[in-house]
């Protein structure tokens, strides 16, 4: 019974005006173990003892609080993103694969095998036959040629959007080849 006094609380003695009213006495009980719980942190690693070699082991934190999470700099959540970036990466593509269309086909399918397949230069040469200096000269003049594209078309882009022409509908590019 002493071990039971321990470290039970009496809360008629810590509060004396709540008398011996079982609804309130209830409350304050669950509180006080909510209380001890988030004393008990899960959220750091635990050191523990293995039974088999007694070799010290740290187990690994069950979860993150904010504030831990902010006392380490880091985002809440990082992985998600706003709308505007979704509608700037749907934009995107959208225009990167519009400019892919306006390659020859001979570039198309030599950025489809280095890019999308993920040969390298020197299997594309192999397979092709083409020397590997020569695949990586034109790779780079496909690249700028893709760049000016894309730089022609953001500044079309935000000349539109300054002068408040761009909007959803008002300047897409097409999907396919003309």
């Amino acid at each position: 019974m002493a071990k039971h006094d321990q470290y039970h609380i009496d809360y008629e003695k810590l509060y004396p005006g709540i008398g011996n009213r079982p609804e309130i006495l209830k409350v304050l009980e669950q509180s006080d173990r909510k209380m001890k719980y988030m004393e008990y942190d899960l959220k750091t690693g635990q050191p523990h003892r293995s039974r088999e070699t007694g070799n010290r082991i740290v187990l690994l934190a069950r979860e993150d609080s904010l504030e831990r999470l902010q006392e380490e700099g880091q985002e809440q959540f990082p992985d998600i993103t706003t709308l505007e970036e979704l509608t700037d990466v749907r934009e995107d593509i959208r225009l990167l694969r519009h400019a892919l269309l306006e390659l020859e086909e001979k570039e198309l399918n030599l950025i489809i095998s280095l890019y999308y397949k993920g040969l390298s230069e020197r299997e594309y040469s192999q397979k092709t036959g083409i020397p590997q200096r020569t695949i990586n000269d034109r790779k780079h003049r496909i690249l700028a040629k893709l760049k000016k594209f894309w730089k022609i078309t953001n500044k079309i882009r935000s000349n539109l959007f300054l002068n408040g022409l761009y909007s959803e509908g008002y300047f897409q590019m097409p999907l396919t080849a003309a």
